[in-house]
């Protein structure tokens, strides 16, 4: 880009190099090009004084562009901001509420005994508080399920959670007392139920949360919770995913590979850097 508005302006391609570099507020740039060009000079003989000139006006338009590299960051922020009405105490009270809600994720057993919930479906039960705990599996009578929206509780069953500490009472207020299940009873039965951690590779998930995607409805599975940057989040509904986040699946073996196939699932794609964002910053 700089050397085709050096062909169309006709401006000095020394000059352009400096605006270059402070445009991007690049340094290391600057004495690269510096001492390249020095070098140059120096080898077709034209001596250390030319190449000294030469290298300080390069110094020259970087020192004029480096500002304003700054200041238009800056002055973009703020356009932005006022054009996009952004409230930034409202952004802030959002992101603690976020990490309120979705750190410190336990995994409990509950069984049904409120008899308000007998004969409903999961959809209605957490209609209003859906987004403070996941059921992942029901056993009833022996038989252990991955839960549909549309799954009738009945009384007696057993129902292992997912939730927030601040959110344990909610969930026993709805269903009923905690009970002492471990995790082999629930993991070692013969139903085909496996888990798994699937990692987030695609960047077309990235943006978009557990309730867009509806892998529950669709394959029949249910996501738990969310690893992310060593956090160990509850996977809400409204929890936007990102690259590099790992999601703890519970479901049929054939529909946790096809669940794989949506987030991606290929760690080794996570090293590769994606220029094209960094390249317009």
């Amino acid at each position: 880009m700089t050397y085709v508005i050096h062909l169309v302006t006709g401006e000095d391609l020394r000059t352009m190099t400096g605006v270059m570099s402070g445009a991007v507020t690049n340094t290391p740039g600057l004495g690269a090009a510096q001492q390249t060009l020095s070098d140059s000079m120096i080898a077709d003989g034209l001596g250390q004084t030319a190449a000294s000139e030469a290298t300080s006006s390069i110094a020259s338009a970087y020192a004029v562009a480096y500002p304003i590299g700054v200041l238009g960051v800056i002055i973009l922020l703020i356009f932005f901001k006022a054009i996009f009405k952004v409230d930034l105490n409202h952004e802030k009270e959002l992101l603690d509420n976020e990490g309120k809600l979705g750190t410190g994720a336990i995994r409990a057993s509950y069984l049904v005994k409120n008899p308000a919930v007998y004969g409903r479906k999961i959809s209605e039960v957490t209609k209003d508080n859906g987004d403070k705990f996941v059921i992942s599996r029901i056993m009833r009578d022996g038989e252990l399920f991955v839960p549909a929206s549309d799954t009738v509780l009945k009384e007696g069953d057993k129902l292992l959670a997912i939730t927030s500490q601040d959110s344990e009472y909610l969930v026993k207020i709805l269903f009923g007392d905690e009970i002492e299940m471990s995790y082999r009873e629930w993991d070692n039965q013969d139903a085909p139920l496996v888990a798994r951690k699937i990692t987030v590779t695609k960047s077309s998930i990235t943006g978009r949360s557990l309730r867009d995607l509806n892998v529950r409805s669709i394959y029949g599975v249910s996501v738990t919770r969310v690893f992310r940057s060593g956090v160990e989040l509850v996977a809400r509904p409204d929890l936007y995913l990102h690259v590099g986040d790992s999601l703890l699946v519970v479901g049929p073996e054939d529909s946790i590979d096809k669940v794989a196939g949506l987030f991606g699932n290929k760690a080794a794609s996570l090293s590769h850097p994606n220029l094209i964002p960094i390249f317009f910053g």
